[in-house]
């Protein structure tokens, strides 16, 4: 039985679609959406990279991550807030975690029954090298994995 899913995102496109996908999904199993996004940080090292928005790079110090943690979770809560306004009795939480998107994604999965993530388009030399981020999930997570197209 399916009653908590997680949706991974980065605020693309692809995202959204992997939440809309959720959402119906959520809906006709009467079950709650958790909306994850990891924000990339190496905290050892100074102008660490993370990603916001897509594929746009956001470089900050570590001085400052609390604020892109702050703009994450606002964020989050302005996609949940739209969702509700279509669906007011659906549970929808937040959750913004750090470090590598990967590992920090996977570890969530433990707690929940499916995953929903959009895949997102790379080059066909990166994925033949380095696999896609999806990919990675689906051979690693501890609950069926849903990917979007």
């Amino acid at each position: 039985m399916i009653s908590k899913i997680l949706v991974a995102t980065d605020f693309s496109e692809n995202s959204k679609r992997a939440l809309d996908v959720a959402v119906d999904l959520a809906e006709k199993l009467n079950a709650s959406i958790t909306i994850l996004n990891v924000v990339q940080t190496s905290p050892s090292v100074a102008g660490s990279i993370g990603f916001f928005s897509g594929d746009i790079p956001v470089y900050f110090d570590p001085l400052f991550y609390d604020e892109v943690k702050k703009k994450s979770e606002q964020a989050i809560a302005n996609v949940i807030n739209k969702v509700k306004e279509l669906k007011p009795n659906m549970t929808l939480l937040p959750l913004v975690k750090e470090g590598n998107p990967i590992r920090e994604i996977v570890d969530a999965t433990k707690n929940f029954d499916l995953i929903v993530i959009g895949h997102k388009g790379l080059s066909r030399v990166h994925e033949v090298f380095m696999g896609t981020t999806s990919e990675r999930i689906v051979n690693l997570a501890k609950c069926p994995v849903l990917i979007v197209q």
